[in-house]
């Protein structure tokens, strides 16, 4: 067999490979690819009858880090197995190792300005199964690419341009970023805009991507230094003690340019997504009505759920409910 004939079947597989393992999940205006082995991901949006994407579409070169007891690997990786569930509508990765079990989830959401489903809310649960405390930390790297090119601005935040080397620390008054594109731009959040009080990223760093990449943790802050055409964006949650049995949420925002929602006070955000299950259409709120019924059959002993389920279901009904 000639090279060309196996480069052609190895082709195959890795596409065949690629398309079993992969969740591609459309609600409104949003697109989720996820990966089922190892929870990268990649949103798109619908810009007229063409999906766009919102960041690079490589899922190697956006994934979640996380730093245990000293040791830093990626999440997907050993020692964590992973499955995937679809829970209400709501996608989840669950990795687990021996000591620690990781939930990511994803949440479609509408922002105030918009008239269908435009955006995700990422979270990270992280539940100490073991039994000795534990030292976690989480960092998520997003390879952004919207504001790179010749006369773009890499990011925008409430109250600056950002083109340099930026780090960005809890305390500032910084609420968004945005990574704008001739079609669409890709907006993140700095401050949880449903819930003030909630935990905010230790530090959020735009850099280089490779720069970022090539950090096992913490990279030496350069201010000012050129993202040399490959800009990238980084939540850095810091390590912090986790007793056994108990766990931490940490929840970012992925969404179209919406400024105005993201900077009105969190009651009137609240309210933007507490419609009447009536107009499930606008917002998908019939998840409410599944959630309902699914609590239904538990207290009536039909079913059985888990406390992280319950958990998670309550959740869900809080955010959309308050």
């Amino acid at each position: 067999m000639n090279l060309k004939k196996i480069f052609f079947y190895l082709l195959i597989f890795f596409l065949i490979n690629i398309s079993v393992f992969a969740a591609d999940i459309k609600v409104g205006n949003i697109r989720l690819v996820l990966n089922e082995r190892t929870g990268a991901y990649v949103l798109y949006y619908l810009d007229g009858r063409r999906y766009e994407q919102l960041f690079n579409r490589s899922q190697s070169t956006s994934y979640t880090s996380i730093y245990i007891d000293g040791n830093v690997s990626r999440l997907g990786s050993r020692p964590f197995r992973t499955r995937y569930e679809n829970r209400n509508g709501i996608p989840s990765i669950i990795f687990e190792s021996p000591n620690l079990r990781v939930t990511k989830s994803f949440t479609f959401i509408m922002t105030g300005n918009s008239q269908q489903i435009n955006g995700v809310m990422v979270t990270y649960n992280v539940l100490n199964i073991g039994n000795t405390n534990t030292i976690v930390g989480l960092r998520m790297l997003l390879d952004t690419s919207l504001g790179e090119g010749r006369g773009r601005i890499p990011f925008i935040s409430n109250s600056r341009n950002i083109t340099d080397e930026t780090l960005i620390r809890d305390a500032s008054g910084e609420r968004y970023w945005i990574s704008r594109g001739p079609k669409v731009s890709l907006m993140g959040s700095i401050r949880n805009p449903l819930d003030n009080t909630e935990k905010a990223p230790d530090f959020i760093y735009f850099a280089n991507w490779k720069r970022l990449n090539e950090a096992p943790w913490m990279l030496d802050y350069s201010e000012g230094r050129a993202f040399g055409n490959d800009s990238a964006v980084c939540y850095f949650y810091e390590p912090a003690l986790l007793s056994p049995g108990s766990d931490f949420s940490y929840s970012f925002f992925l969404t179209a340019e919406d400024a105005d929602w993201y900077n009105i006070p969190v009651q009137n955000v609240i309210e933007t997504l507490s419609v009447n299950p009536v107009e499930s259409e606008r917002l998908d709120m019939n998840i409410l009505i599944e959630l309902q019924e699914t609590l239904r059959r538990f207290i009536s002993g039909q079913i059985n759920l888990t406390e992280q389920e319950l958990f998670e279901i309550e959740r869900t009904i809080e955010r959309y409910r308050q």
